[in-house]
């Protein structure tokens, strides 16, 4: 009888363990998933704390901010296609020694080649600027009633409430977190402000920002809702508005394996937002995130590992146009 009995409460035993095996299991993995998230945490932590301290970013190049660029084939004479760029650091042509190799002029002369009229290029951008300071300090000033008020926005002191100082503040947000190596772009003003407020009115416009959103870990959906008030503006003022991706920062070589890694995704997640933006608002979108640029060769590189370098910018500037549709380059053409 005992003997039965004891038999009896092994094999209950041996149940029980088989049956709680595949709970034990689950949970083991549960734990230890658990645990490489927080060491991936901490490294993107450790990651950004690196960048921060021993990154040194390019400053924005000397030069004007406007030209035209007349391309191989195209009439000189033609009355020319008047383009306006405002955004970050790309836009700024950090990492080129002169503001004639950055991206926008390079972007103009492969239009103007491609339309067969000069273009007429101006840029207003800023080195660590966010989608809101391009709403707020550099679009505002296209329109005529914002105009004393973002004079005065430009003054941090003054109108501490303003959407302006809450751009300054997102850009100071972006200048001090993910990447960390943006901390001191504050401190650089443009060489020379493009004197857009000559006038308001252009046939294209081309928003660049983004990267800086992702440093400063803005929500999707607060890039979306700003980027469309961005086009908003922007069609109020040309008749063809394209929005330029944010870089691809992920292939960065001067930050850290698991910083890029959680960059890749946040730029993935804004590259879906930003296309569904667009399709809404009739703008076109240059998508670069996944682009060939060759960004794992050296030379595509400046000095400061983090912005491309002038050769940089003419393979981003190729595939930009690239990008553009045929049907929206004629209506260019034909404007």
């Amino acid at each position: 009888m005992a003997k039965n009995t004891q038999e009896s409460t092994r094999k209950n035993e041996q149940k029980n363990a088989q049956h709680d095996a595949p709970k034990n299991t689950q949970g083991r993995r549960a734990a230890s998933q658990r645990r490489r998230g927080l060491f991936h945490t901490i490294a993107i932590g450790a990651e950004a704390g690196w960048a921060k301290k021993h990154i040194t970013l390019a400053e924005e190049p000397q030069g004007m901010r406007h030209g035209i660029q007349v391309g191989d084939g195209a009439d000189p004479t033609a009355r020319p296609i008047r383009m306006l760029a405002v955004g970050d650091s790309m836009i700024a042509g950090c990492g080129t020694s002169d503001q004639s190799m950055g991206l926008i002029p390079q972007i103009a002369g492969l239009m103007s080649q491609r339309l067969g009229v000069p273009v007429e290029w101006r840029t207003d951008a800023k080195l660590g600027a966010t989608i809101r300071r391009v709403r707020y300090r550099q679009l505002a000033k296209l329109e005529p009633s914002s105009s004393s008020e973002n004079t005065a926005s430009e003054n941090p002191v003054s109108a501490s409430t303003s959407p302006a100082d809450d751009a300054a503040a997102a850009d100071a947000t972006a200048a001090n977190t993910t990447a960390g190596a943006t901390a001191h772009e504050q401190a650089h003003e443009p060489v020379e402000q493009s004197p857009i407020n000559e006038s308001r009115d252009f046939d294209v416009i081309v928003i660049g920002a983004g990267s800086n959103d992702i440093m400063a870990r803005r929500k999707t959906e607060e890039w979306s809702e700003e980027l469309g008030e961005c086009i908003r503006i922007a069609k109020r003022h040309a008749s063809h508005v394209a929005v330029l991706s944010c870089g691809q920062l992920f292939t960065i070589p001067s930050l850290g394996k698991a910083l890029r890694a959680d960059l890749e995704r946040l730029c993935n997640e804004q590259e879906a937002a930003s296309q569904a933006v667009c399709d809404a608002a009739g703008a076109v979108y240059l998508d670069m995130i996944h682009e060939e640029l060759h960004s794992d060769d050296f030379w595509f590189w400046c000095g400061d590992q983090f912005h491309p370098s002038a050769e940089g910018y003419r393979v981003l500037a190729h595939h930009c146009t690239d990008a553009m549709p045929k049907e929206w380059l004629d209506g260019l053409r034909n404007r």
